[in-house]
C-alpha cells in the first residue's frame, strides 16, 4: 500500500457513522480484498476509530463482506499508522477516490438468501467463507447449529439482538431452549433428508426482557426460516436464516 493507490480495485473511500467504506466493482474482487487484507483493512478502521469496515460492490444479491475492527490488535495499527495517514492524504487530495458519507452506504447491501450457500459448498474447505456470509448479514438473524448436540455454534449481530442477550448467553448453548421438543426433532430429521428447506414454520420463543424487570422470559412467535444442511467446522449443522417473527 502507497500513498497514491487504495486497496488493489478499490474504487472509493469514506467514513460513515459507523463504519469505514471501501468500494469495489464486484463480490469477486470484495473477496479477493477480505481474504489478502483483512487485518489491514481491520486496522484502518481502529485508525479512524470505527467498529467495522465494510466492503461494498454491485454483483446483485451478493451481501457486502464486514470487517471487524477488532480483528487486528495494536501492532498491525502501530505497524501500518503512517501507510494509512498517507494513504488518507492522497484521497482527501483527489475527488474522484474520496466518496465522505454521513450514513452507511446501504445501496449495495442486499438480505442473504440460502442460494448463496451454493457456490461454497462445492468447496472442500469453506467454514471462513460461510462464516463471513453469517456476520455479514444485517436485517436477517443467521444461526449455525450442530445437528447432533443442538449446540449453537455461530450467530450474527440480528440474532444476538432479537434476543436481547449478550453473546455469551447464546453462543456454545443447546438451542433446544428456543423449541417444542418434537418440533424440533422434526426439522432435524427434515433437514437431515432433505438437506435445504425453505419457507419452514414453527411456534418457538425468543427472549426478552420485561422492562424494568431483571427476569427474562420467553415469548412465544411464529417463525418462518431457511435452512441448509452444511458441513461447519467438521460437523453436520444447518444454516438458518429467519426470515420473520411474529409474535403470537
Amino acid at each position: 500500500m502507497d500513498e497514491t493507490t487504495l486497496f488493489p480495485g478499490c474504487l472509493g473511500f469514506g467514513v460513515s457513522r459507523d463504519a469505514v467504506i471501501v468500494r469495489v466493482p464486484d463480490w469477486d474482487q470484495a473477496w479477493k480484498l477480505n481474504q489478502s487484507y483483512l487485518k489491514t483493512l481491520a486496522g484502518l478502521a481502529r485508525f479512524l476509530g470505527r467498529e467495522q469496515l465494510e466492503i461494498v460492490h454491485s454483483t446483485p444479491g451478493k451481501p457486502s463482506i464486514s470487517i471487524l475492527a477488532s480483528m487486528a490488535d495494536e501492532n498491525v495499527v502501530l505497524s501500518c499508522q503512517e501507510q494509512y495517514r498517507r494513504l488518507i492524504g492522497a484521497i482527501s487530495k483527489d475527488a474522484t477516490m474520496y466518496e465522505p458519507v454521513d450514513e452507511r452506504d446501504t445501496t449495495t447491501m442486499t438480505s442473504l438468501n440460502i442460494e448463496q450457500l451454493t457456490d461454497f459448498l462445492k468447496q472442500e474447505d469453506y467454514d471462513a467463507e460461510v462464516a463471513q456470509l453469517a456476520y455479514s448479514e444485517k436485517k436477517f438473524p443467521v444461526w449455525i447449529v450442530d445437528q447432533i448436540s443442538r449446540e449453537v455454534l455461530l450467530v450474527n449481530r440480528a440474532a444476538i439482538a432479537a434476543n436481547c442477550k449478550p453473546p455469551k448467553e447464546i453462543l456454545s448453548k443447546d438451542v433446544s431452549v428456543f423449541w417444542e421438543e418434537e418440533a424440533l426433532r422434526s426439522l432435524t430429521d427434515l433437514v437431515n433428508l432433505d438437506k435445504r428447506v425453505t419457507d419452514h414454520t414453527n411456534i418457538g420463543w425468543r427472549w426478552q426482557k420485561e422492562e424494568g424487570s431483571s427476569v427474562w422470559v420467553r415469548v412465544k412467535h411464529e417463525f418462518n426460516v431457511d435452512y441448509q444442511l452444511i458441513n461447519f467446522l467438521g460437523l453436520p449443522c444447518r444454516f438458518a436464516i429467519v426470515k420473520d417473527a411474529v409474535p403470537v
